[in-house]
């Protein structure tokens, strides 16, 4: 009895583990100081500990007190600007300032992020060293410059760890990957001589827990110092609701206990982390271990962050491109199983006898149908009595496409059969239990565990629930699973199962007793239509063929063009045969994505037809091929812009420009590519193309007839709200003066949706008022303070000599620093919002007062 009590104790104490709201820890780190603020007036609400000994006051003395009785105006304007560029959100760890604090002057970097209702002002001391002096941008890409050229996916992460561990270094950087069932394993290493290695060493899914989990996806970037440290606590502990301080994002946030225990017991004093992130969801991390304390400079640690982003979207980039070869080659597999199946009287029957084909397109060792209590199968199978039990346990998980990697773990009983099936896949077809089902054998692997995975814990001397202690290599054989079923399975799979749910809908018979003279008339269809793709493919392989270099060039080239059809074809409804274009010009380019802002598309939801689908991916697919081998993609810096619009005769106009590239000359001889963007627009769809070789970069023009298009979405497709109607502002141009580009931006899109005609931009005093002396203004945002130590009062006395309505835009709490002259100019604070910068502009333009 008692070690049942000691197991019941023990579980409990596990699940409160895996639970625990870690972001709400209440202390931070003893490194670095924290103040958390409210807004307007940077009032201090809440301060660690240790921050009085910082300013060199009473703890009390700072609680309740103005920020800026503590920091200078320059200071706290670039505060204000960091995270009003930062929209407010988690943007990494970047230094917003520099500041000398105390009575011994300590030089310290501060950084800010909004976290609820408070903005977060964490202060580090400066760390000075050899990497010091240059800038997070510059270290990211010296090292994303060495991870060009890797050919495998296995070297690309190895190169990844030896650039990390390069950068910081520390004894071992390792590549975490996060397997399908939760468990994490290294894939890659780097590390000091003499360390043992960990690489292919699996780790239980309860070493990092979902809460844990969580907070690698928010927050990208986690330092520990030392791991021995004392947590000091933020005082109030609870805000004025009874609510402690969400400190998920603080970089400076104290950890759980049983991790830093986890850290000491594996050896390791100092620890970082870099987040994975791929389509908003946590691949993995960079882990990188210590031996000995070690404090990072925030510069580091911001050129860490960048290389982990690029990582994270090299990463989710190798594998869509890996999904997308799987789709394109399942495509054309689905399409010879359905085909026919609409004419057959009895099209289940003629697919009973396809499933060898369906086995090809999703990759599996046994395949079955389940039609009216009576199963066929092909291949490794369960017994035929064991199919209705399999179908409702795959139905109880209440998905589209069930499926399970490990069938015992559903039915005890599965267990039987585990050698032939121990994963299992299920489509329905309707809902009178029918079911395609596909099986995976049972997988027997070797997995080494850094220690036993089934004692992830350990009680203490006290019977304290501990993290083991042990971390030598514990190799287990697995058995009763078998190999996973991809996300890109899974969707070719449900993509069959729309197919057959479409033939299931009609009635019975109803192919039969469409007569002989429908079925001809479906057969000539198909006829024609496989003739004349037929017939595209034949050119394409010979002209391909007569451009190409050699063997390699042409299977590439003739590839590309094969992969810019398919897909043309695969994104689109399959009911209305309608497809977007941003979706398809998104496609084209997507293989070349590099930098942000590498892509400028803009233009209206315009839905086209598959006809047009076919004549633009080609199209596209040539402009974005040559863009990458001689035009603006070939070199880093390059940017491609895809802008359209519907003219007045409602036909759609696609104008690309190349930007950024190297000096462009017209070709000496037209080839195949050449000859199919000028030709196949105007001779497919009746429209038009022209494409201009100029200096500065290669621009073109397509018109695609308005036959070819609709603008109006389907029903139930979502469309962007309008523009606020009813502004002041609508049909003003106006000035934005602002030394921040983000937020100059932020502006220039707030004003535009308030429908300004025109926004002018400056970052200085002498740019603002060359802007108006061109006259013509109706409106302007102006900042306070600029760079440099100068202020806006200049251009606000011109805009009010020429009365132009303005409003001040600022980060100061009040208005102290703004002249008496000016003390009816309405104010607009930093960080701010749309809503409220269309607030103050309405009644400043319609002569109310300005709210609030």
């Amino acid at each position: 009895m008692a070690d049942d009590s000691n197991a019941a104790r023990l579980e409990a104490e596990l699940r409160e583990c895996a639970t625990a709201p870690i972001h709400l820890s209440g202390a931070i780190q003893p490194h670095g100081w924290l103040l958390a603020v409210s807004m307007p007036g940077w009032t201090i609400r809440h301060a660690s500990a240790n921050a009085g000994e910082l300013f060199g006051v009473a703890l009390d003395a700072l609680i309740g007190s103005s920020l800026d009785a503590w920091l200078s105006r320059e200071v706290l304007h670039a505060l204000g600007n960091a995270v009003t560029a930062g929209g407010g959100e988690y943007a990494g760890q970047q230094r917003a300032a520099q500041a000398n604090f105390g009575p011994h002057a300590l030089l310290c970097d501060v950084s800010v992020h909004r976290a609820g209702p408070h903005l977060h002002v964490e202060i580090e001391p400066a760390e000075h060293g050899h990497l010091r002096a240059q800038s997070p941008l510059v270290l990211a890409q010296a090292m994303i410059g060495r991870l060009a050229g890797t050919r495998s996916m296995a070297e690309f992460h190895a190169r990844a760890a030896q650039q990390m561990r390069a950068l910081i270094g520390f004894d071992r950087v390792m590549i975490y990957r996060f397997l399908h069932d939760g468990t994490g394993k290294v894939i890659a290493e780097s590390r000091r001589a003499g360390l043992d290695s960990y690489l292919d060493l699996h780790y239980p899914a309860s070493d990092i827990p979902p809460q844990a989990r969580e907070l690698y996806r928010r927050n990208r970037i986690r330092l520990i110092p030392d791991a021995r440290y004392a947590p000091v606590p933020v005082l109030p502990a609870r805000d004025g609701d009874g609510q402690p301080l969400d400190l998920g994002l603080t970089a400076l946030r104290s950890v759980a206990p049983v991790h830093l225990e986890y850290l000491r017991n594996m050896g390791v004093a100092c620890s970082m982390s870099v987040s994975v992130l791929c389509e908003g969801a946590l691949w993995g991390l960079i882990a990188c271990h210590h031996a000995t304390p070690r404090r990072l400079p925030i510069d580091v640690r911001a050129a860490a962050d960048l290389f982990g982003m690029f990582y994270s979207m090299q990463v989710a980039s190798r594998e869509r491109a890996e999904d997308f070869d799987y789709a394109s080659r399942a495509r054309i597999v689905h399409d010879e199983i359905v085909a026919g199946l609409g004419v057959a009287e009895d099209p289940f029957a003629v697919l009973a006898g396809r499933l060898v084909a369906l086995r090809r397109l999703v990759p599996c060792d046994g395949a079955g149908l389940f039609l009216g209590g009576t199963w066929r199968g092909d291949g490794a199978t369960p017994p035929p009595a064991a199919i209705p039990a399999i179908v409702r346990a795959l139905a109880a998980r209440g998905e589209a496409v069930p499926c399970t990697h490990a069938l015992g773990g559903l039915l005890e009983e599965a267990s039987a059969y585990a050698r032939d099936a121990s994963g299992a896949l299920g489509v329905p077809l309707g809902t009178d239990g029918d079911w395609l089902l596909l099986f995976r054998r049972e997988v027997v692997e070797t997995v080494s565990w850094a220690g036993d995975p089934n004692r992830p814990y350990r009680t203490d001397s006290m019977g304290r629930l501990s993290p083991r202690a042990s971390f030598a290599a514990w190799t287990q054989a697995a058995r009763g699973t078998s190999a996973p079923w991809s996300a890109a399975e899974r969707r070719v799979a449900g993509r069959l199962g729309d197919s057959l749910a479409e033939l299931r809908m009609r009635r019975p018979g109803e192919a039969a007793a469409a007569g002989a003279g429908s079925q001809a008339l479906v057969i000539a269809e198909l006829n024609h239509r496989v003739k004349n793709m037929l017939a595209l493919m034949q050119s394409m392989v010979m002209h391909s063929a007569e451009t190409a270099t050699d063997v390699k060039d042409f299977v590439e080239t003739l590839e590309g063009r094969i992969r810019a059809l398919a897909f043309a074809h695969d994104q689109y409804d399959a009911r209305t045969q309608i497809g977007t274009l941003r979706d398809l010009v998104e496609a084209e380019l997507a293989p070349y994505h590099g930098r942000e802002g590498r892509f400028a598309l803009t233009g209206p939801q315009v839905l086209l037809d598959a006809r047009a689908r076919s004549a633009l991916a080609l199209v596209l697919h040539e402009m974005a091929t040559n863009a990458a081998k001689a035009g603006s993609l070939s070199r880093p810096e390059g940017r491609v812009e895809v802008r359209w619009e519907i003219d007045a005769t409602g036909d759609c106009r696609i104008a690309w420009a190349e930007r950024d590239g190297p000096p462009v000359t017209p070709p000496a001889q037209q080839g195949f590519g050449s000859t199919l963007i000028r030709r196949a627009i105007p001779h497919e769809l009746g429209g038009r193309a022209e494409v201009r070789y100029l200096p500065a970069g290669v621009e073109a023009l397509f018109v695609v007839p308005a036959a070819h298009l609709r603008t109006v979405p389907p029903p139930g497709a979502s469309v962007p709200g309008p523009a606020p109607a009813g502004s002041p502002v609508e049909g003003l141009a106006a000035l934005v003066l602002e030394d921040n580009m983000l937020i100059a931006m932020d502006t220039e899109h707030a004003l535009r949706r308030l429908g300004a005609a025109q926004v002018e931009i400056a970052a200085t005093v002498e740019d603002a008022l060359r802007i108006l002396d061109a006259g013509g203004i109706g409106v302007a945002v102006i900042d306070v303070h600029l760079g440099g130590g100068r202020d806006a009062l200049p251009v606000a006395a011109r805009l009010a000599g020429d009365a132009i309505p303005f409003a001040f835009a600022t980060g100061d709490h009040d208005r102290a620093s703004i002249p008496a002259a000016y003390r009816d100019v309405p104010v607009i604070p930093k960080p701010g919002t749309a809503e409220r910068l269309r607030e103050v502009l309405d009644a400043l333009l319609d002569g109310r007062p300005v709210p609030g």
